[in-house]
């Protein structure tokens, strides 16, 4: 009987096992690109979770590595619920947002219906995004519409989306828009253009860009660099926030894009 005992007792020690159970945490295995593909659905469960980090870096990473590696329903739906939640940085907004390309577009949709026409600037931007990804020239109407947004991260948006298009009818709107824009529009612009190096019209908006800014004189504008604007007003696009501590290794992952 006793021998029984002893038996049962070992079968349910845990520490007794050879085999580890336990998962590897998402810093010790974000980097190990086959690890993640030897794991499957596993390695998705561990970036689901990353995308909670508490650093910001591991959930850009994250986001990254989740629609590159897993293209599922388990994906889509953690992403959507991220592109929906006010509650979340506008950074992680739009970078997830900037990572939906390999996702249905009827799903797509379904979020682009639901921001749209909100009144928070970060819920626009996210549509904007979204936009892009749609093979259907159905949207190239609201992102026009988006050019006269009264937020300006908002413009920028619509105008990056509709520079992605590569269509040439739409280069002369497009170039129109930077003759008129605002100082502060056109220095969110030059932060965000030289990620769109691959789009047909570049080169033309580049050029465009650079005449405007030397028209205006604006080099340097103190109050978009150093004065804290709210979020509703700029959506901490495309600055980090004052201050904050290890940003060099961040800055490389957050591709002000929008």
């Amino acid at each position: 009987m006793n021998n029984i005992i002893n038996l049962c007792d070992f079968l349910e020690d845990d520490s007794a096992l050879d085999c580890e159970t336990n998962l590897p945490d998402v810093e010790e295995i974000i980097e190990d690109r086959e690890a993640l593909l030897y794991l499957g659905e596993e390695a998705l469960e561990i970036l689901k979770q990353g995308l909670s980090h508490r650093r910001q870096v591991i959930r850009l990473k994250c986001v990254v590595l989740i629609a590159e590696l897993f293209s599922g329903s388990e994906s889509w739906n953690a992403f959507r619920s991220i592109l929906l939640d006010r509650n979340e940085s506008g950074d992680i907004r739009f970078h997830v947002a900037r990572h939906c390309g390999s996702f249905p577009q009827s799903e797509l949709i379904s979020v682009i219906s639901e921001l749209r026409g909100s009144k928070g600037c970060n819920d626009r931007i996210v549509a904007a995004i979204l936009m892009g990804w749609m093979d259907s020239h159905c949207f190239t109407f609201q992102l026009l519409q988006y050019l006269q947004d009264s937020n300006n991260c908002v413009v920028i948006a619509a105008f990056l989306t509709l520079l992605k298009e590569n269509r040439q009818s739409l280069l002369p709107v497009l170039m129109s828009l930077i003759a008129k824009a605002s100082p502060l529009q056109l220095k969110l612009l030059e932060k965000n253009l030289k990620y769109y190096a691959q789009c047909l019209f570049y080169q033309e908006v580049q050029e465009g860009l650079f005449r405007a800014i030397q028209h205006q004189k604006v080099w340097y504008l103190p109050q978009y660099f150093e004065r804290p604007y709210s979020q509703e007003k700029l959506s901490k696009l495309d600055r980090p926030s004052v201050g904050e501590s290890g940003i060099g290794e961040e800055q490389d992952l957050i591709f002000y894009e929008i």
